[in-house]
């Protein structure tokens, strides 16, 4: 019986001694690392890595990477904790795709693959480690390492920056280390959610104003006072050394350096500037009229490219500097033409560059097109000349008024907007106008109203001109005017404290009382000395007696004013008190004619 166990105990040492060979063996493999192909990342949802676990194509989601201002610099960018990274190796590309992920560890360091060792990036641009990761492969020896190595960043890091200085909302701020210094500057002059309403409303009063001048360049940075770029960002690096940045060069000429990136724990502090620092400006036929602060090194060609460029009608024969000193004011001929003349064309503070329009462009005529609408033989588009072609001529051309029209309701809408030539103050607060003017604090409510209904209108009597043929009525149209030509509605609407409210017919030779009679006459509650006639065509009130009545007016009829019981018995008490007054003064008049008579 003892037999058979023997033999049995050999079978199963040997089938130990395979299964440990092949532990073995699949530990190694498993030892070794996966690069990340193609294949793997579309058949499968992980990947192993020389860090552990990774989900395939994680690091190259375009989903998730960030947008960026400009492409890095491998000489300028810093590694950090957190950077994605992919090695390729040529010579693994038949194998296995020679492609490797690879992070920057908490401590700035890379983990690299094939067992090399760490490499410490700390203070390493990405161009450094590039050639440091390079060379250590080449040293390691072999075929396949011969060919070189290669490193691109896929994704930055998140990184904390603080802003300081003039900025509406200093602080800490989460942005990446592709980010450069005018992206900070950016996040910083958003106004916070909980800001107080009165400082809130004070810095968007000051935002719109920014933002209807067209002087600056808006989309590059402003400081907090002033409403200015900023020339000088001072942008400290937690190892004591500092970067400086201007905002208008880097618009200008693109120099990483005038706006560099940021690493993690910098602080961007923008310097408080004073209105009454020296500027220097670039105006007329250019695209974007600028004014920024003057800087020791500024010239002529930065100006110009903070201006976009010049138009089609600049005259680039004569532009010039306008330079103000003691002697007075000089111009400096600028040859517009040779870009190394003004790069070396030097501006002092207060210059202005003067950029003219053509002779012939001024006078070139300019042309638009007026919409009528409504009762016109053909309603339709048609062309004009600014400023030339008159009223008159378009209706013509329309084919006349049809008989159903109504020259009273006819008018016409301007599209040009009356606040476009108003100036800022009084654009951000109409009332700033009034601080001259005769108006009582009523009359300051009625303008505010007044001035925020208003319509875009066109002083103009249709009546005048097409029934009385009056031609100082035939006005000049402008591009964008809408003639609108009402139906004649046959009558005039009359409601209010009226017995049978709505239309009447207009009839010839009447009395303007005929229509509130026809309407039913008043009601009790209806106040006669109070009945005002909208007139069709411009809405102006008028008193019933003292106006023309025509088809499309509206009779109001209201009633007595609303008052108070207190008002009733506050107007009793000054009756009383003037009356008593008056009593009192004639009782004293009295008292004093009898004591002259008496002592006479």
């Amino acid at each position: 019986m003892l037999v058979p166990h023997v033999r049995i105990v050999p079978s199963i040492l040997h089938a130990v001694l395979v299964l440990m060979l092949l532990a073995v063996g699949v530990a190694t493999l498993l030892a070794q690392p996966k690069p990340v192909t193609g294949e793997q990342s579309a058949s499968s949802g992980s990947d192993e890595s020389p860090f552990g676990k990774m989900e395939a194509g994680k690091v190259v989601d375009l989903k998730e990477v960030l947008p960026i201002e400009r492409q890095i610099n491998p000489a300028s960018y810093r590694l950090g904790p957190t950077d994605q990274l992919m090695l390729s190796i040529p010579g693994f590309e038949q194998a296995n795709g020679g492609q490797f992920p690879l992070a920057v560890g908490m401590d700035n360091t890379v983990l690299l693959p094939r067992g090399l060792p760490l490499v410490d990036v700390r203070g390493m641009t990405l161009l450094g480690f590039r050639q440091t990761v390079d060379s250590l492969f080449r040293a390691r020896g072999g075929r396949v390492y011969q060919s070189g190595v290669a490193v691109a960043l896929l994704s930055p890091r998140a990184i904390y920056v603080r802003v300081s200085g003039d900025v509406p909302s200093p602080g800490p701020y989460v942005l990446s280390a592709a980010d450069r210094a005018s992206t900070a500057i950016g996040a910083a002059n958003r106004l916070p959610k909980d800001l107080p309403d009165k400082q809130k409303g004070e810095l968007e009063r000051v935002e719109y104003q920014r933002n209807q001048s067209g002087i600056g360049t808006r989309d590059i940075g402003y400081t907090l006072s002033g409403n200015r770029i900023v020339r000088r960002l001072v942008i400290r690096h937690n190892d004591g050394t500092s970067d400086y940045a201007d905002l208008a060069r880097y618009r200008a000429f693109g120099n990483d350096s005038d706006n560099p990136t940021l690493r993690e724990g910098d602080e961007v502090v923008v310097e408080k500037t004073s209105p009454f620092d020296p500027t220097i400006a670039i105006a007329g036929a250019v695209n974007a009229t600028s004014e920024v602060p003057y800087r020791q090194g500024d010239n002529a060609l930065m100006l110009l490219r903070l201006a976009s460029g010049v138009r089609e009608d600049a005259d680039l024969d004569g532009a010039y500097i306008a330079r103000y000193s003691a002697a007075g004011t000089e111009r400096v001929p600028l040859n517009i033409r040779d870009t190394a003349a003004l790069a070396s064309q030097m501006l002092s503070p207060g210059d202005q560059i003067v950029i003219p329009r053509q002779a012939a462009t001024r006078a070139t005529i300019r042309t638009g097109f007026v919409t009528v609408e409504g009762e016109v033989m053909n309603p339709a588009v048609y062309p004009v000349v600014n400023g030339q072609t008159k009223l008159s001529e378009v209706i013509a051309a329309a084919g006349g008024m049809t008989p159903n029209a109504s020259l009273s309701g006819a008018h016409i809408i301007r599209g040009l907007d009356p606040n476009k030539y108003r100036t800022k103050p009084l654009l951000s607060d109409p009332i700033a106008g009034m601080a001259n003017s005769t108006l009582n604090l009523e009359d300051s409510t009625r303008f505010k109203f007044d001035n925020e209904l208003q319509e875009n209108r066109v002083s103009v009597d249709f009546v005048e001109l097409f029934a009385k043929g009056n031609q100082q009525q035939d006005v000049t149209l402008l591009g964008g005017d809408e003639i609108i030509i009402p139906r004649d509605p046959g009558g005039v609407y009359v409601y209010g404290r009226v017995q049978r409210p709505g239309w009447v017919a207009i009839k010839e030779g009447v009395e303007n009382e005929y229509y509130v009679k026809a309407a039913g006459g008043y009601t009790e509650a209806a106040n006669a000395d109070r009945v005002i006639v909208e007139k069709y065509g411009t809405g102006v009130w008028e008193d019933i007696c003292c106006t023309q009545i025509t088809s499309g007016d509206r009779i109001y009829v209201p009633g007595d004013r609303d008052t108070p019981a207190r008002t009733s018995l506050e107007i009793a008490g000054t009756i009383i008190g003037i009356t008593s007054g008056i009593l009192l003064i004639a009782n004293t008049v009295i008292n004093i004619i009898d004591a002259l008579t008496k002592k006479e």
